[in-house]
């Protein structure tokens, strides 16, 4: 007897209550088989479709390796910067293990890449429009494959309509199933305060048209279409409702407890990979056997950017909406003095830590370019370490990813290479603020 295909659409639906009580919005995961049906036993192959991840600053230090952990883990990742046309092997730490798997060739059929400048309204869509594009292509790829087309020897009209909407639904379900779902933020570099443009974005993500209403009319049917998921860096020392980033924590809050959008936001603390990438750190180390600052003897729970990401992924990705925040800290406690003394055994040179005046700190971070403005910010948050702001730790790195985060000493170890001595060549970053180091 001849085979008859059809199109069967599974459905798993789940909508559990988010941790702190708001509303954590209905989990969709969806199975689409197509089925030839004879007589005798049908076959049957599955393929299951994972939402694209946008993540915002994909080319930076946390960016690039959540973008590099997604693709390893076969979601889709629309990475969105300046730099667009560039690899995240390029741009993220060679010691990142997940990096090194996702981007073992140069190109990565999971790894999307799209111009986008945060000050720049116009480029806010690209993202979206890609892969609307990408969604049609596929589209138009499965109505040409001979198995979704209706049988030659269907015989009732009956059996043809049903395989119509079935095609119809399936259709459907792919459109929703290619939308982005998440999206990961990170202020632009070089803006003090973007909370205003990035709120904005926000508004701009979560309200876009449904699948299929893109050209539609404002009033027209547009539900189901936004952006209902993201995800902001934001650091250790900015509170919700505070300065800069903590107004769109504040703002994520706000929506979140009105249902409109789940979130979490991500407060780690300062960046092991400073010492490695900052051009100020890296001279002093590799040059002089000194790491300066103003922090006295105040500790910090230095976090490795790999376990940020970590979290990030499960924060982008988990099937509860996390609503909450996760304060990212590191497993130990070490002052500048600590650091100099874990580089002084990795290295096999001494190495010293100035502890200068808020002013002498200031103006050596000019020395090196940063804006005033800046420069006096990072000096106020030196001082704020000195008196103890970061003098704490905890455990959501091992609770969240089920690995236990990078000590210090693994992260020296690993990149050694970029403290030798003038002649060898290394690559160094401009000192960045501390929420804004992506």
């Amino acid at each position: 007897m001849a085979a008859n295909p059809s199109v069967v659409i599974d459905r798993d639906t789940t909508g559990p209550a988010a941790p702190d009580g708001t509303a954590a919005g209905t989990t969709t995961t969806t199975t689409t088989r197509i089925t030839t049906s004879t007589t005798t036993a049908p076959s049957t192959s599955t393929t299951k479709v994972k939402s694209p991840i946008l993540v915002l600053g994909g080319t930076g230090t946390v960016g690039s390796r959540i973008a590099a952990q997604l693709a390893a883990s076969h979601h889709p990742v629309v990475i969105a910067s300046r730099s667009a046309k560039s690899s995240p092997s390029t741009s993220a730490s060679s010691d990142s293990e997940p990096n090194k798997r996702a981007n073992s060739t140069e190109k990565n059929e999971n790894l999307h890449r799209v111009y986008f400048d945060w000050l720049d309204r116009s480029t806010w869509s690209n993202p979206f429009n890609y892969i609307s594009s990408l969604t049609k292509q596929q589209l138009e790829k499965e109505k040409s494959d001979p198995r979704a087309q209706p049988s030659p020897y269907s015989t009732t009209a009956a059996e043809r309509e049903a395989l119509a909407q079935d095609s119809a639904q399936r259709e459907e379900e792919q459109k929703q199933a290619w939308k982005i779902q998440s999206v990961y933020l990170i202020a632009p570099p070089g803006v003090m305060d973007a909370a205003g443009v990035m709120m904005d974005f926000v508004d701009f993500a979560r309200r876009l048209p449904a699948p299929g209403f893109e050209d539609s009319t404002e009033g027209e049917a547009r539900d189901g279409g936004g952006v209902k998921r993201f995800v902001l860096q934001s650091a250790s020392c900015i509170e919700p409702g505070g300065p800069a980033m903590g107004k769109v924590h504040g703002y994520f809050r706000e929506l979140g407890s009105r249902g409109e959008i789940e979130w979490a936001v991500l407060r780690p603390s300062w960046f092991q990979q400073n010492f490695a990438v900052q051009d100020n750190h890296v001279q002093s180390i590799r040059d002089e056997g000194k790491i300066y600052s103003a922090t006295g003897d105040g500790k910090i729970p230095w976090i490795s950017a790999d376990d940020i990401a970590a979290v990030a992924v499960q924060a982008l990705t988990m099937p509860v909406a996390p609503n909450t925040e996760f304060l990212v800290l590191g497993p130990e406690l070490l002052s500048y003095d600590d650091i100099a003394s874990t580089l002084s055994d990795v290295l096999g040179k001494k190495i010293v830590h100035v502890d200068l005046t808020s002013g002498d700190l200031e103006r050596r971070h000019r020395s090196f370019g940063m804006p005033e403005d800046y420069s006096s910010m990072m000096s106020a948050l030196d001082t704020g370490i000195k008196y103890g702001m970061e003098n704490r730790t905890n455990d959501l790195v091992l609770s969240v990813t089920g690995v236990a985060p990078k000590t210090f000493r693994e992260y020296a170890e690993s990149v050694k290479h970029v403290w030798q001595p003038s002649g060898v060549e290394t690559v160094v970053k401009p000192v960045e603020v501390v929420w804004t180091a992506a």
